[in-house]
């Protein structure tokens, strides 16, 4: 914290009252200009990665690992049942905590519609009052 006797021994004096730095460090400075609210560039930084940065990419990494995980589970049922078409119940899937919202976008395979995840592709559907899952190798093309 700066003090009042420095100060007025630099000479310097600012015509703008005491305001405290918004970066949260609760320091009192007078501003050299009026559109200044934080101390100097390195609390200006903290403030910027603290409350703008931080808060989107703990988003993002929210997102990135259900869609990670959706992957694995997908990947576990497909090598469990070893084909190139693999078709299982729904709920032992969701059970191990599959996420129907989840996933990295949909294509049309004759007029079946998947949705993708980084290494497969999924189609729900209804057959005799059971919900199953049709599991496939994304073919990436």
């Amino acid at each position: 914290m700066r003090s009042f006797k420095r100060e007025r021994a630099s000479g310097f004096r600012s015509p703008y009252q005491r305001i405290i730095c918004l970066c949260g460090c609760d320091q009192s400075f007078r501003p050299k200009r009026s559109n200044q609210i934080y101390l100097n560039k390195r609390h200006a930084d903290k403030a910027y990665y603290q409350n703008v940065k931080r808060p989107q990419r703990a988003n993002q990494n929210l997102i990135e690992q259900k869609l990670s995980k959706n992957d694995n589970i997908l990947a576990k049922y497909y090598n469990y049942y070893e084909g190139e078409i693999v078709i299982c119940n729904l709920d032992p899937l969701m059970a191990d905590g599959f996420d129907l919202s989840y996933f990295n976008g949909e294509k049309l395979i004759r007029e079946e519609k998947f949705h993708l995840t980084y290494n497969y592709m999924v189609r729900f559907y209804l057959e005799n009052d059971i919900d199953k899952a049709k599991i496939r190798k994304n073919d990436k093309a």
